[in-house]
Parts: structure tokens; C-alpha cells; sequence
């Protein structure tokens, strides 16, 4: 055992549970999920990618009630030992920016999530269709 466990890699202590991603033609969609350290030690999620290049930021939701904003956050996402990073609508969330390629219903849309330290894990987004959070990216909703 030795030396190899006490560095491991923080992408190897992120199980993730819920994820799946929001159905979008085009433009701006988002993923969610839980995502949980189960190490000892903080984890601070750097960055996304996948193969297709899109830009993907993560997003916080900043205020309260009517006067909530989105932005993207500052820094790394930080997830203490043994706690969840809760990526849900209407809270934090992972944004794709300008999407390359459809997100279709049923699909899974498959994100690397890298990690401070380097490392990085591949983490499966089933798509499915969302109407809920009142974030509306559609000007003809509900018309």
C-alpha cells in the first residue's frame, strides 16, 4: 500500500449520484447531479470538458428570491470530506456555454471533470427533457 494512498488522486475519492442533462437543440443547456467526496480530504473540481469541445463553465446562483443571478463561479468547486456538491436547477449547476451538437432526449452526454491536482474522471450525463426551474431559455414558453 505505502505511499501511492496517501496521494490519491481527487478525481479517484468523486462518486457521483442523479446526474443526467437537460435536452437542448442548441445554445445553452445545463447538467446536474450530486457529486460526493468520499476522502478525507477537500476536492476542488477545476474544470469540464468533453470531446466536442464545447465550453462548459460552472455556474452558481448568487442572491435570493426574484433577485437571483447566475454567474460563473469564481475558482474551483470546493467539496469537503465526505460531503455532496449538489448540482440542481435553480442552484449550482454545470452551463454548457454554446453547444456544438444537439443534447437528445435519452442520449447520455459523457463530461471528463477535472480536478486542482491534475487528475480527472469521466462522469455519464443521462439527457432528458426539463421544464421545471422557471429558467427559461425559450422566449415562446408557455405561450
Amino acid at each position: 500500500m505505502g505511499s501511492e494512498q496517501e496521494t490519491a488522486r481527487q478525481a479517484d475519492a468523486l462518486s457521483t449520484s442523479e446526474t443526467w442533462a437537460k435536452a437542448a437543440e442548441s445554445g445553452m443547456s445545463a447538467a446536474f447531479g450530486i457529486l460526493h467526496n468520499t476522502s478525507a480530504t477537500p476536492i476542488a473540481l477545476h474544470q469540464i470538458s468533453k470531446p466536442q469541445g464545447d465550453e462548459i463553465q460552472i455556474h452558481e446562483m448568487r442572491g435570493t428570491g426574484t433577485g437571483m443571478t447566475m454567474a460563473q463561479l469564481e475558482g474551483d468547486l470546493v467539496i469537503e470530506p465526505g460531503k455532496d456538491a449538489v448540482l440542481a436547477p435553480g442552484g449550482n449547476h454545470l452551463m454548457f456555454m454554446d453547444l456544438q451538437q444537439p443534447l437528445v432526449v435519452a442520449q447520455t452526454e459523457r463530461l471528463t471533470l477535472e480536478f486542482a491536482d491534475g487528475s480527472s474522471t469521466e462522469v455519464d450525463f443521462p439527457i432528458r427533457n426539463f421544464d421545471g426551474a422557471k429558467e427559461s431559455y425559450d422566449e415562446h414558453a408557455g405561450h
